[in-house]
């Protein structure tokens, strides 16, 4: 009984980490669709803050999506738990990566990298569209 209650509770927990991604996720989506860019980088890991700076950010992604346009759809293709990523420290991470269409290019591959912070919430360390 003690095992199966214990399981249980693993699976749980599983998918509230998992459920808790996904809703990190879908914000730092619904602020790039707003161009609310600043949004994105004050919920971004400090590491990637250190890395660029806001204004470098917003410039950044202000010249990346101008040109596709408003984004039509967005389809979910992984999602891949990662401990260790080049160039980055060691954590929990969550790359997304999403196959979406813009009014200016049909098809392109968005791609969403988060860590976990330390009070269980994720955030931005990458972002890159092909």
């Amino acid at each position: 009984m003690k095992m199966i209650l214990l399981l249980s509770s693993l699976i749980l927990s599983i998918n509230t980490w998992a459920d808790k991604s996904d809703d990190d996720c879908q914000t730092f989506l619904n602020h790039i669709n707003k161009k609310e860019y600043t949004k994105t980088w004050d919920n971004a890991a400090t590491y990637f803050q250190k890395a660029i700076s806001k204004e470098q950010w917003n410039k950044s992604l202000e010249a990346v999506h101008t040109p596709l346009g408003k984004v039509f759809s967005r389809k979910q293709i992984s999602k891949t738990p990662k401990s260790k990523l080049p160039g980055a420290p060691d954590g929990s991470y969550i790359i997304y990566q999403f196959q979406s269409s813009f009014a200016k290019k049909t098809t392109a591959v968005e791609t969403i990298t988060f860590l976990e912070s330390p009070k269980n919430s994720w955030k931005l360390v990458g972002y890159y569209i092909k």
